[in-house]
């Protein structure tokens, strides 16, 4: 009968330490590959006024009765696919549906908070939804020199990283109020969508048929 040694059960220890590691990271990548899914669902954690927050960000008409809110991430690859569907739904109910795009920069996308603070800088000078747009072409295959070549293009400021302004600690700290406002949800993954009601209702929902579905 082989008896282990203490050497042998550390080294057993650590195997089993460095898999769960790999797991863990494995785990995470193909997570964040993967668009959140599932049936249409109230919410009832936050407020519709809470969930879109500052009005003058909503884009589109001011008449229209529901808002749609998302929370991604750009270098967000789900979010990057999705993208052209919510356009498409938005373009074709201009009278029915506006749009609020809330910053949720995962702490494993390295270029994903540079992203968010250039879209917020282009927010402040009229030019998100350009910025914005710009930023999804790119695929989530987000490098520095994108964002240096969207920020000439569209005559936008870029944040600095190493001496911050005053612009830019505000900047930063209205997506810490976006990633503040989804902890209350909690949000589960990226691109996550809400559809705010007439009626100030919030409803969870997943993909464009669901929110044409609800808007007729």
């Amino acid at each position: 009968m082989a008896v282990m040694t203490g050497n042998s059960a550390v080294k057993l220890r650590d195997g089993f330490i460095l898999l769960a590691i790999v797991v863990n990271i494995t785990y995470f990548k193909w997570r964040s590959n993967q668009p959140p899914a599932g049936n249409v669902k109230p919410i009832s954690t936050v407020s519709a006024s809470d969930i879109i927050g500052e009005a003058t960000g909503v884009l589109g008409d001011k008449s229209a009765p529901y808002v749609l809110v998302e929370f991604g991430d750009y270098q967000c690859p789900p979010c990057a696919r999705l993208f052209p569907q919510i356009d498409d739904v938005l373009s074709r109910n201009r009278s029915k549906l506006r749009f609020q795009f809330r910053q949720y920069p995962l702490p494993g996308h390295e270029m994903a908070f540079p992203a968010a603070m250039l879209a917020e800088s282009a927010r402040s000078c009229g030019r998100f939804e350009q910025v914005h747009r710009a930023l999804y072409a790119l695929g989530a295959k987000v490098q520095q020199s994108d964002l240096d070549a969207i920020a000439k293009t569209y005559g936008v400021r870029r944040p600095s990283d190493s001496t911050p302004t005053d612009l830019d600690k505000q900047l930063e700290a209205r997506i810490v109020s976006d990633k503040v406002q989804a902890s209350k949800l909690p949000i589960e993954g990226t691109p996550s969508l809400y559809l705010c009601t007439p009626d100030q209702k919030v409803l969870e929902v997943y993909n464009a048929a669901q929110i044409s579905e609800l808007i007729k």
